[in-house]
């Protein structure tokens, strides 16, 4: 158990997240995320065939989202 919260608090310093990561911290799944990107309502990057999310935009996102 403690292995998972201490993977947790890895991922909330974490520059860019992969859409793995972003699920397991935030719980947007997956296939969530990719609609998301289609409509170009989440903020991501691709960095050569990889998708990742800066995590302070996303955080910004998420406020913005939930205020």
């Amino acid at each position: 158990m403690s292995s998972i919260m201490q993977n947790t608090q890895d991922l909330a310093v974490k520059e860019f997240l992969s859409p793995d990561e972003v699920e397991r911290l935030y719980g947007f799944k997956k296939s969530t995320q990719a609609k998301w990107r289609m409509q170009k309502l989440i903020p991501y990057k691709r960095i050569g065939k990889f998708i990742r999310y800066d995590h302070k935009e996303l955080k910004e996102w998420i406020r913005q989202k939930t205020a």
